[in-house]
């Protein structure tokens, strides 16, 4: 850190003599310069100019910032590195600026066109003004130079990154700067030993990052500031809404639902969030409308809206959730009353049905999002063709873990789920395959047991070959024999390691009012709704 401060001091220092001043302004990441400009002038230039459209407007003056930003640096890195100034070296046709800023589908020459007058002014500006500077590059040692130019080139590598939307990351930006040696080599580094060039590159690369994160960091700031999708989130109540309707219902898919679910809100509670964002980031999320992704959902599901998605400001991987978010659907009258109708979120390549509330007063369903680490998440409103409620879980203990299972399909459907039963080795295994298997494939293959269940057959080679389940010395697997608590812990222990504990189980089960014979000793073997709620604990 001494290093960094003794770096940018200098660096400063020798700004100063320069006339520049290397400061990230709030406009970006600006190089203060003189931009007065003739008012009366301007004033004339719009009675001539062809009256804009909103969007031409907004493009315009992105253009013209962008240009000016651009051309302040072009001129101060051309300097830098000892180069006459010409300011059609850079973006001098519309394909490489395109390729530069990512816009090789755009035929438009509009953006262009502003871009590069606001470039070529601010350019030729800046770079006359270094000319008359007292101090020439010439005459600068290289240990300021190097300052200066670490300056110049962390900020263009972050605000090109910026702009076409990647991920903050000084490292790759690095890479890719100096991967061709060409960086370095108008340094003649060679004429020095070795240490003197470990040491001006070493110097090098720290200012880069400094400045490539800062100037990265102000950038994630302004656009929270200015983007009205974003809103800031912090220890207050706060509530992102979006109200118009998204998806029409296909013709005759769901008698319950034939108008559109018109509103979306996301309710964050006081102290849902802190503002804990890396290095000081204002952290900012949004609510964002998609209309696709229902090509991977599976034929019983309907879509009733649009894909949401909750996401997190650029720069941001992750926040706390302190206390759960809340997801709320409303819009149609009949929208609680129907239980095929539920929240999904889009998780592990699918659409995963979330515990929906329902609320008839207030006619409106929602799903809490869920505390701790958040990243990203996707949410939509689905119709399940195929959901029927078993008649013996509604006053389960367990009832939310039970309706999971069968809305997700982790366990098959029947009239009666048999909650309360002692579960058998088949059914173990058909619960873990369900739950599992498409996310842990296999590739081992193991021999059947002489006793192979061929209703179960697919499930249970899959709980042999991945190690879950054994079968005994004389080969058979035993489909039939119940589970104890024992066996059980050793199953849960194979698939989730450390993070599966008994003892903390069962507390889990009495804080939903359930003592299981696992504490009690009553009984050795685990019951279905047990082995169901685990699954629904712990995979989740």
């Amino acid at each position: 850190m001494n290093n960094i401060k003794r770096y940018l001091a200098l660096a400063i220092v020798f700004s100063l003599l320069l006339g520049v001043t290397p400061v990230i302004s709030p406009n970006y990441f600006v190089i203060e310069a003189d931009k007065d400009k003739d008012k009366d002038d301007d004033e004339d230039d719009k009675e001539k100019e062809p009256e804009l459209t909103k969007k031409q407007e907004a493009e315009k003056s992105y253009a013209q910032e962008l240009g000016t930003q651009y051309g302040e640096l072009y001129a101060i890195r051309d300097f830098a590195r000892g180069l006459k100034a010409k300011n059609t070296r850079h973006f001098n046709t519309k394909s490489k600026f395109n390729k530069y800023f990512g816009r090789e589908k755009s035929s438009d020459s509009f953006f262009y066109n502003e871009f590069k007058k606001a470039f070529k002014e601010q350019y030729d500006a800046k770079s006359a003004e270094l000319s008359a500077s007292s101090i020439k590059n010439g005459e600068l040692e290289w240990f300021e130079i190097v300052k200066t130019h670490a300056i110049v080139e962390g900020q263009m590598a972050a605000y090109h990154d910026f702009t076409m939307e990647k991920e903050k990351d000084w490292e790759k930006a690095y890479k890719d700067l100096v991967k061709d040696g060409a960086v370095f080599s108008k340094f003649h580094l060679s004429n020095f030993d070795k240490k003197v060039e470990k040491d001006f590159k070493d110097e090098f690369k720290t200012m880069f990052r400094y400045e490539y994160d800062k100037a990265y960091l102000v950038a994630l700031e302004r656009e929270a500031s200015v983007n009205t999708n974003y809103e800031y989130i912090n220890t207050e109540a706060k509530t992102l809404s979006i109200f118009k309707p998204y998806y029409q219902t296909t013709q005759g898919a769901v008698s319950e639902i034939n108008t559109p679910i018109q509103n979306v809100e996301v309710v964050f509670s006081e102290g849902s969030v802190y503002d804990n964002a890396p290095l000081g980031t204002p952290m900012a999320l949004r609510l964002n409308e998609h209309s696709y992704m229902f090509h991977k959902k599976p034929s019983y599901l309907l879509p009733q809206t649009d894909v949401f998605e909750l996401d997190l400001q650029r720069g941001i991987d992750e926040v706390d959730f302190y206390n759960s978010p809340v997801i709320k659907f409303s819009g149609h009258a009949n929208l609680p009353q129907s239980t095929s109708i539920g929240i999904y979120k889009w998780k592990d390549k699918k659409w995963k049905y979330i515990p929906t509330m329902r609320n008839q007063k207030d006619n409106f369903i929602s799903a809490k999002i869920g505390e701790g680490k958040y990243h990203d998440t996707k949410y939509a409103v689905f119709f399940d063709k195929t959901y029927k409620m078993p008649n013996d879980i509604a006053l389960n203990w367990a009832m939310d873990a039970l309706d999971v299972a069968v809305r997700r399909h982790h366990v098959k459907y029947e009239v009666k789920l048999r909650p309360n039963d002692r579960i058998t080795r088949a059914e173990l295994a058909d619960i873990v395959y369900r739950t599992l298997s498409y996310r842990q494939g296999t590739s081992s293959r193991k021999a059947k047991p002489i006793d192979i269940d061929r209703a179960n057959e697919n499930a249970i080679m899959y709980c042999i070959n991945k190690g879950y389940l054994t079968k005994s010395s004389d080969g058979k697997f035993n489909p039939n024999m119940t589970v104890n608590y024992e066996h059980f812990k050793i199953l849960m222990n194979r698939i989730y390691g450390s993070k599966f504990k008994m003892s903390e189980f069962a507390q889990k089960m009495r804080e939903k009012g359930h003592e299981s014979d696992y504490v009690k000793g009553a009984n050795p073997n685990i019951t279905r709704a047990e082995v169901i709620f685990a699954f629904y604990t712990y995979s989740d």
